[in-house]
């Protein structure tokens, strides 16, 4: 916990370099660029949590285009969540868990571990496989 300490102080005092070794890597493997390249962030839509007619919720721009790095809780278990409501209620009565992960569940239980991950869904009735 102190690695993760000492490394959101140097996020917050500096700008990390993510964004610029993600495109060095890209520049010299022109290929990754559509697993790895930063994607159109305007092709994400954000509904709010009634499912009987959904509502798109209006976000403002980012002012960048770089990855952020979010630190907090995660919440590992073993089946897929798909539920908006559930989600949040966990979440809640967790202490505002960021995320939800599956690949993780139970290791921690065996091995002592930090769990990094990238998030790529709202844990919500529009997740797919």
């Amino acid at each position: 916990m102190a690695a993760v300490s000492n490394l959101r102080s140097e996020h917050e005092t500096r700008e990390n370099q993510i964004a610029e070794i993600i495109e060095d890597m890209i520049s010299k493997r022109p290929k990754m660029k559509l697993k790895y390249g930063f994607s159109d962030r305007r092709k994400y839509i954000l509904f709010g949590l009634n499912l009987d007619t959904p509502k798109v919720v209006n976000r403002r721009p980012r002012e960048h285009n770089h990855p952020v790095v979010h630190y907090g809780l995660i919440a590992s278990g073993n089946q897929v969540m798909k539920d908006g409501m559930k989600r949040d209620l966990i979440s809640q009565q967790a202490g505002s868990v960021l995320c939800f992960e599956m690949e993780a569940a139970g290791f921690m239980d065996t091995f002592p571990c930090l769990v990094i991950r990238g998030i790529c869904d709202y844990c919500d009735v529009h997740k797919n496989d």
